[in-house]
């Protein structure tokens, strides 16, 4: 019993340890480019949502959860990132790991990109095989997954910035 217990707890500090970590540029090239998947989810006011591609345009699809310290900590940056983005073609969509009333309270208080949908049973985190919280896809104008964020992101980073502006003049 003490020992599956150790194991718990080294399995959480691990996770907490590496989620809350700040990366210099923290966006990692995908090998496999997949292209982005179409999942079924609903939005904050319950209207079911399906999460797919947008042809022509940049998106990032961002994992996150209300409960998530890191997550929370993110949020303002890539609001940020999207404000400033999305005259050019960035996307993003806010897939969060929690119930629609938590989602509806934390929307309600905090200004997030839109659309904010949820995936309060895991599908989407099952079909895109998140590990942990915050997670996010960068998909390219072609609909594949180019670049994968595991944990905390400065999404203000010059050198990410720098990334999506290169791949939104992409055509």
């Amino acid at each position: 019993m003490r020992s599956c217990l150790l194991l718990l707890l080294l399995s959480v500090s691990t996770f907490s340890l590496s989620a809350s970590t700040t990366n210099t540029s923290g966006l990692i090239f995908s090998k496999e480019q997949k292209a982005m998947l179409t999942t079924q989810l609903s939005d904050i006011h319950g209207n079911d949502i399906v999460l797919k591609h947008k042809p022509g345009h940049v998106s990032i699809i961002h994992f996150w959860a209300t409960w998530c310290v890191p997550c929370r900590q993110e949020l303002p940056l890539l609001t940020s990132l999207a404000n400033k983005l999305k005259p050019h073609g960035l996307r993003v969509v806010m897939v969060a790991a929690d119930s629609h009333q938590s989602v509806r309270e934390y929307t309600a208080t905090h200004t997030l990109p839109r659309p904010v949908l949820i995936d309060q049973y895991g599908a989407a985190i099952r079909d895109y095989d998140v590990r942990g919280l915050p997670s996010s896809y960068v998909i390219n104008r072609s609909g594949i997954i180019s670049y994968i964020a595991e944990g905390q992101i400065d999404w203000n980073n010059k050198h990410v910035t720098e990334l999506l502006e290169k791949m939104l003049s992409q055509e």
